[in-house]
């Protein structure tokens, strides 16, 4: 009689915990000859791919984000973008030339001191100079503009960095960032001022 109080309670506390680990539920029932083909049947489906007896290939998409800072001058003349491996400066050609002209000022100079300096202790590799135009004018002569400014800032940053190689290349009005002309067809001088530029390109030293 007294061994048989401790095995009802050792069940008890056991059902209980099986219970909770959601493992206890309503009994089985003795499996049928046609329950156990239909359960082998399943198992064989899940693990293949349609039941057709091949595996299943689950495609992984991985997704790359690319963090961008972006420095932009109060009056927006200068506007510079990093990212981990490169950095772009963007000088508005209205602040570097005059109407129709690819001759830096004196007034320039301070701005391309800073541009130099940072090419000295920041610069990886050779620095592109390209120069654009707006869409005023042939498309001969807005290349022609675009790289006579271009070579201007070259020299004008050669000369403060001689220890790196430029490239300087011309692009007219071929590569906009903003509309030269406005929805209705006229003319967006705003649009076309953030055309007119000199874009400084460069890998960044790790």
């Amino acid at each position: 009689m007294s061994t048989r109080r401790p095995c009802r309670t050792t069940a008890a506390l056991a059902v209980m915990v099986l219970g909770t680990l959601g493992v206890v539920g309503s009994p089985a029932k003795p499996a049928t000859a046609h329950g156990r083909d239909r359960d082998r049947d399943r198992g064989q489906g899940q693990g293949q791919g349609q039941g057709n007896g091949e595996p299943r290939v689950v495609a992984i998409k991985r997704r790359t984000v690319v963090i961008v800072r972006r420095v932009e001058s109060i009056s927006g003349d200068v506007r510079t973008e990093e990212t981990p491996k490169q950095v772009q400066v963007t000088l508005a050609a209205d602040v570097l030339f005059a109407f129709d002209r690819a001759d830096l000022p004196p007034e320039t100079a301070a701005r391309i001191a800073e541009v130099a300096n940072e090419i000295e202790h920041r610069a990886k590799g050779p620095v592109a100079i390209v120069g654009h135009t707006d869409a005023k004018g042939s498309a001969a002569y807005n290349a022609d503009l675009s790289l006579r400014r271009a070579t201007a800032v070259r020299d004008a940053l050669a000369a403060k960095a001689p220890g790196h190689r430029f490239t300087v290349a011309g692009k007219g009005a071929t590569e906009p960032v903003a509309p030269n002309q406005k929805e209705d067809g006229s003319d967006d001088p705003a649009g076309r001022a953030r055309n007119r530029r000199v874009t400084i390109t460069y890998a960044r030293r790790a």
